[in-house]
């Protein structure tokens, strides 16, 4: 996402307008409207960053189970007990890591997904009220932000798919051919995976494709209430 954010960065910093250019009311409100989105890109960016790095991470994690019980499947007849149990060991591990992850950053995501929905609405209202000079600009940054938005649920969305595959894979390996010791572990792993692993936003719902379409209806609501704010005034 850096390929993203850094272009949002310098349009940005190169838009911010002189001082004798905001000296009427309306270009001043512009100004500080412009400022905000300044301030708040940046932080949000940070936030974004370290979030989509730590979920690229997980997304490829989650194959790499989804691959090693597809090659534990084709040597399921010749593998011993203590190959059953490393195995096992490993899927559980690896279960366990996501689920703290997603502990550890649940209520950062929540706080990037506000700062998004803040970022698109500020965007929106930004166009609406923008001079033509400044249009080109204003459609830019707001492509900009919304290639954030769904590249953020995209890799989100791509965990919890991956995740799903690993118990697939334990329901179409020949399983029914194995020792009752075996079965149970099998078992195990099985239920386990019903839950799909996922990152969440805060303690809500897990973050997947349709929260990018939250997150455009919640920046819509806010830049209504913006636009109205403004028109009252």
């Amino acid at each position: 996402m850096s390929l993203v954010s850094i272009p949002k960065i310098c349009m940005l910093i190169i838009g911010i307008w002189p001082s004798e250019l905001i000296e009427n009311p309306v270009r001043k409100r512009l100004y500080m409207i412009h400022k905000y989105i300044l301030i708040i890109f940046v932080f949000s960016i940070t936030l974004s960053l370290t979030i989509e790095w730590l979920i690229i991470y997980l997304k490829n994690k989650v194959p790499q189970m989804f691959l090693s019980l597809l090659e534990f499947e084709a040597d399921l007849k010749s593998s011993d007990d203590a190959e059953v149990k490393m195995f096992y060991r490993k899927i559980l591990k690896n279960n366990r890591f996501v689920d703290n992850l997603n502990k550890s950053v649940r209520y950062v995501v929540f706080i990037d997904f506000l700062l998004n929905s803040a970022n698109v609405a500020s965007v929106l209202f930004y166009l609406v009220t923008v001079k033509s000079v400044y249009l080109f600009y204003a459609i830019l940054l707001l492509s900009l932000q919304l290639l954030q938005v769904f590249a953020l649920a995209w890799v989100s969305n791509e965990v919890k798919l991956e995740s799903v595959k690993v118990a697939d894979a334990v329901y179409e390996s020949p399983w029914y051919e194995q020792d009752q010791k075996i079965k149970k572990m099998l078992h195990i792993i099985l239920m386990r995976s019903q839950k799909p692993l996922a990152i969440t936003i805060g303690p809500f719902k897990p973050m997947t494709a349709e929260t990018a379409i939250m997150t455009l209806q919640a920046s819509y609501s806010y830049a209504t209430l913006m636009m109205n704010s403004y028109k009252d005034e």
